[in-house]
């Protein structure tokens, strides 16, 4: 199973955290866009954090980089 799979994978059961994320950018002008996107990041952060701390995240990077 390549990488690209495998994350598809995984990320499935984080798909509306990763929907709502997608949805607002830090890169508008406006502060208020700012804030929003801030508020999302917040809201979402201690799920992503858990997730992306799992050791199949650490092997696919550690992977990724001893192929190079």
């Amino acid at each position: 199973m390549n990488a690209r799979k495998k994350i598809e994978k995984w990320n499935a059961g984080m798909k509306d955290r990763l929907e709502a994320m997608r949805e607002v950018t830090s890169r508008e002008a406006g502060f208020e866009a700012f804030m929003k996107f801030m508020e999302v990041r917040v809201a979402h952060w201690e799920a992503l954090w858990k997730e992306n701390t799992k050791p199949q995240w650490a092997r696919l990077r550690m992977n990724l980089y001893r192929k190079k």
